[in-house]
């Protein structure tokens, strides 16, 4: 990433047994190089989810998300594109594209993101993928990747079917700090001892 943020100590995190303290990484361009959700987009056009048209469009929102980042009103026309995706889908459905997904999503780890997540696990802290995309995907992912779990976007479920509603507020800036507070308040993580890793702010 061009830029690592990090909350508490600065520096390459201490291996040393520190079990209140967590590491959270954001996903697209910090553990993987480029858009988990474009790969998202590709996989579902595969199976007939989504327009050609929309690909495109996810194509060249991802190319200009690896060079530039994301804007506000780009994330927002992709979360409302992938909640028109999955509207009227079952949670079976969208669990059996995640298994593509997530190996598409392996091959593009970054190697110093997956030595930093190894080094925080031997100091004896949890690490969890914090992101914007689906959170069936993102847990699916940070279990895959060995991390303590995956906070995401989550979407209404009604009788197993998805309506195309957000059922929490959007995993995204101010929405991805808030769950990242939440969760550590669940947990008893002490933030001002916590990591934090993402290409923007």
């Amino acid at each position: 990433p061009r830029h690592w943020l990090w909350y508490g100590r600065r520096g390459y995190p201490e291996a040393r047994m520190d079990e209140s303290a967590a590491a959270f990484f954001d996903l697209d361009r910090t553990v993987i190089g480029g858009s988990s959700v474009f790969v998202f987009a590709m996989v579902a056009w595969q199976k007939g989810l989504i327009p050609t048209r929309d690909l495109l469009a996810d194509a060249r929102h991802a190319i200009g998300f690896r060079l530039a980042g994301a804007s506000d009103e780009k994330t927002a026309a992709v979360r409302d594109r992938i909640l028109g995706a999955i509207a009227g889908r079952t949670v079976t459905e969208l669990r059996t594209l995640g298994s593509e997904i997530i190996s598409k999503l392996i091959k593009d780890v970054r190697l110093e993101s997956r030595g930093l997540i190894d080094l925080h696990h031997d100091a004896g802290r949890d690490t969890f993928i914090v992101s914007a995309s689906p959170v069936e995907i993102v847990q699916d992912f940070a279990r895959e990747m060995g991390m303590t779990g995956g906070v995401g976007t989550v979407a209404e479920v009604a009788d197993g079917i998805y309506p195309g509603r957000l059922a929490e507020p959007f995993c995204y800036g101010e929405g991805k700090a808030r769950a990242v507070s939440s969760l550590a308040e669940r947990r008893g993580y002490d933030l001002r001892l916590s990591y934090a890793y993402s290409d923007s702010a």
